[in-house]
């Protein structure tokens, strides 16, 4: 059976940061010359795609990310639910979770999604 584990990784270095400036509401962050928080999320999931998908490409493998919604990509497709560590855990050991369950659900209306 293949294996289903998704690996990910988070990194965050703080490093001189003044964590009292990340904690801001949007209007405050303007105040100081910053964007707002959702701007900054966008863009660390764009560096992040473009670090990905440069090792990727250094390890030799034609698969890349999208840091990008479905609706953004152009994708007609309804998305997953992340599973979280014990809904993933149990399903590594075969046991059914909710979760696990509704993605089961959307993978099979994607795959008729596709067939239209």
């Amino acid at each position: 059976m293949k294996n289903l584990r998704t690996f990910h990784a988070v990194a965050i270095d703080l490093g001189h940061v003044d964590v009292r400036r990340i904690e801001l509401s949007d209007t405050k962050r303007r105040s100081v010359g910053l964007g707002s928080a959702a701007d900054e999320v966008v863009a660390i999931r764009r560096l992040w795609e473009q670090m990905a998908n440069r090792a990727l490409e250094n390890a030799g493998s034609d698969a890349r990310i999208d840091s990008r919604s479905l609706k953004a990509q152009g994708l007609d497709r309804e998305a997953t639910m992340h599973l979280g560590p014990v809904a993933s855990d149990m399903e590594r050991r075969g046991k059914a979770s909710d979760r696990g369950d509704g993605n089961r659900k959307v993978a099979v209306n994607n795959a008729m999604l596709e067939q239209i």
